[in-house]
């Protein structure tokens, strides 16, 4: 520590004000960019998070209505589905999955489709939902895609009512 009062000494006033104010410039400039720079960036960040978020609760309130009636215990699929015909049941409900139905060929009680080609867990859960419709499937012939996993094609498929068996 003395060696640094002999050079404080040393040096002229002039060159001691100067060497002052550097340090000061220093300690604010060090002051700005480790605490005020940063803090201000993530205040302006919450902020920024705090709008999304209001954003968000304004939305889920506006759809409030929309989920209760969703979540709503009305009628069943099964009983919906009663009074459409079968062929437009299933172009309906496959518009629903984005699956496209290239064919709808009605056979008596039964309806062979044709599909283009689809994801094989979307075709589950939409014959999945079928069933819950009261659609039985009596023929399902899938075919993986080369090249495409988890895509098939559907070489047959025929559905039917299950109270019309």
């Amino acid at each position: 520590m003395t060696q640094w009062h002999h050079y404080w000494l040393s040096i002229t006033p002039r060159e001691r004000r100067l060497l002052m104010l550097a340090g000061s410039a220093l300690v604010l400039a060090a002051c700005y960019f480790l605490l005020w720079q940063p803090w201000q960036q993530r205040s302006e960040q919450w902020q920024r998070t705090l709008v999304r978020e209001q954003q968000t609760v304004s939305w889920l309130r506006q759809q409030a209505p929309r989920i209760a009636q969703a979540a709503a215990p009305s009628t069943s699929p099964a009983a919906e589905s009663r009074h459409v015909s079968l062929p437009v049941l299933i172009s309906q409900s496959s518009s629903r999955y984005g699956l496209k139905a290239t064919r709808l060929q009605p056979q008596g009680n039964q309806v062979a489709v044709t599909l283009e080609r689809i994801d094989f867990t979307l075709l589950m859960q939409w014959l999945g939902e079928m069933e819950q419709s009261g659609v039985n499937v009596l023929q399902l012939d899938v075919n993986a895609v080369d090249g495409a996993p988890g895509r098939v094609d559907i070489s047959k498929l025929v559905m039917e009512r299950a109270n019309e068996s």
